[in-house]
């Protein structure tokens, strides 16, 4: 009886093995001309029409030397009709891109704040523009200290001095485009309430022009660290936000610490 079911177990699993092997010489042929086609399955996948985009965490970005050879790629999927291209000219609500200059407008007509939200409000819109403006987070240390649970809202002159510098700081973009070929630099800086750095390269005159900024503020716990904690702290903040730009190309950064050269430099002995 047993010797039995092992046989018909094994006709069984010649079978699903027979029809694999069919599956995959039907799909060789195809080799040449790209990925290739199951023509003999058909997947379909349903999606509700009042289902709303959705994504768990934001997409990865690609570094910047390597998008030629992604857009080789993806090219190659569309021409094999793997992939459709939408067009950024074409926006579904899964890709609805906004002009800086739309978020300009939004940050310097933004109405005097009544309440903390609208300071939470300014603040998040404040940040979107933060590449273009260099000591955001500084600058807007007054407003964020309105954001505590312990602090009684009252937008005082001070604060409204603070309001009215932050507007006037976004304006319209004046950094020069990123270009691969171009020698890059990384000034990366600290001061007690905030770290930022700047992404420089220099031009064909020989000077060296912003291509962005990126500034942070300190938590409380970080305000803390003792100042070189805080230089260090900012280089490689700096580095990591700008990986897309840096990967795969030689750098320099540039500090004004020099505590910080000396250490890399008894590393270096050891």
């Amino acid at each position: 009886m047993c010797k039995t079911k092992n046989k018909t177990g094994n006709r069984k699993a010649r079978k699903a093995v027979n029809a694999v092997q069919e599956s995959s010489e039907e799909t060789e042929s195809t080799e040449d001309e790209g990925i290739g086609t199951l023509s003999q399955f058909k997947y379909e996948i349903k999606i509700d029409e009042n289902t709303n985009p959705y994504s768990i965490s934001t997409p990865r970005r690609v570094p910047i030397l390597l998008l030629p050879k992604v857009e080789e790629e993806l090219r190659k999927m569309v021409d094999q009709d793997i992939i459709e291209e939408v067009g950024v000219n074409n926006p579904s609500l899964w890709c609805a891109p906004m002009s800086d200059d739309d978020n300009i407008k939004a940050v310097t007509e933004f109405p005097e704040p009544k309440r903390i939200t609208d300071i939470r409000r300014f603040l998040g819109m404040i940040n979107h523009l933060t590449k273009f403006v260099d000591n955001v987070a500084e600058e807007s240390k007054p407003l964020r200290e309105l954001l505590k649970q312990n602090n009684v809202f009252c937008f005082s002159d001070e604060y409204e001095k603070c309001f009215k510098k932050l507007k006037s700081l976004i304006t319209a973009p004046v950094l020069k485009l990123y270009d691969v070929n171009k020698e890059t630099r990384i000034l990366a800086d600290s001061s007690s309430y905030g770290i930022g750095g700047c992404l420089e390269q220099r031009q064909e005159n020989g000077h060296w022009a912003p291509v962005l900024y990126c500034p942070k503020s300190l938590s409380d716990a970080q305000q803390r660290y003792v100042q070189i904690e805080k230089e260090a702290l900012a280089i490689v903040w700096v580095c990591e936000r700008l990986q897309e730009y840096l990967i795969g190309k030689r750098f320099v950064i540039q500090t004004d610490h020099l505590p910080l050269l000396t250490m890399y430099i008894k590393e270096q002995e050891y």
